[in-house]
This record gives C-alpha cells, sequence and structure tokens, in this order.
C-alpha cells in the first residue's frame, strides 16, 4: 500500500518537474528567423509609405509650380488690361465685322 502511494506520488512529481523543464527550456529557446522572414510584409509598407509620402507632396509640388506661376500671370495681365483698348485694337484691325470702323470726324 505504502508503495503504491510513494509511486504515485512520485508519478506526479516526476511529471510537473518534466513540464517545468519543458517550459523553461522554450522560454530559453531562440526563435530562429528565416533571412526571407517579414520581406513581404516589410515590402508592402515599404509601398505605403511611399504612397502616402507621394500622396501629399504631388499635389503640393503641381500648386506651387503650376497654379502659384498661372495666378501671378493672370493677376499681372489684369492690372494692367484696358478692354477699350483692345476693342479699338480689334476694331482697327477689321476683326469686328458687326462693328465697322468709324473715323473720328463722324462721331456726334
Amino acid at each position: 500500500m505504502f508503495t503504491s502511494i510513494f509511486l504515485f506520488f512520485l508519478n506526479h512529481v516526476n511529471i510537473l518537474v518534466s513540464a517545468l523543464y519543458i517550459k523553461a527550456f522554450r522560454m530559453s529557446e531562440k526563435k530562429i528567423k528565416f533571412p526571407i522572414h517579414d520581406t513581404h510584409l516589410n515590402k508592402i509598407y515599404g509601398n505605403l509609405r511611399n504612397a502616402c509620402i507621394l500622396a501629399v507632396l504631388a499635389p503640393l509640388c503641381f500648386y506651387a509650380m503650376y497654379n502659384l506661376p498661372h495666378m501671378n500671370k493672370y493677376k499681372s495681365f489684369y492690372s494692367n488690361y484696358d478692354p477699350m483698348d483692345s476693342f479699338d485694337r480689334m476694331q482697327t484691325g477689321g476683326y469686328l465685322s458687326s462693328c465697322p470702323k468709324e473715323k473720328d470726324d463722324k462721331k456726334k
């Protein structure tokens, strides 16, 4: 009777010790990473980073290199623009068939 209890107790202690040993071994074990590990994921993150940077920079560059000079050209043109002078040039050049040339002496 005593030997069966002792063997039963010894068996459970042996199981507990081996479980603790396996757990300690697994904690000390290094995980092996292969050279290609996470390459696909890193490639995706790099592409996303580049896409986000370009999505911010492209409109800023377009605004600075195209829209601002375009707006400045319009601003300088219309600040000195005289529509009557342009109309007179077109009328004297014969471009306006609906508005014939009039001489200044015929005007009343």
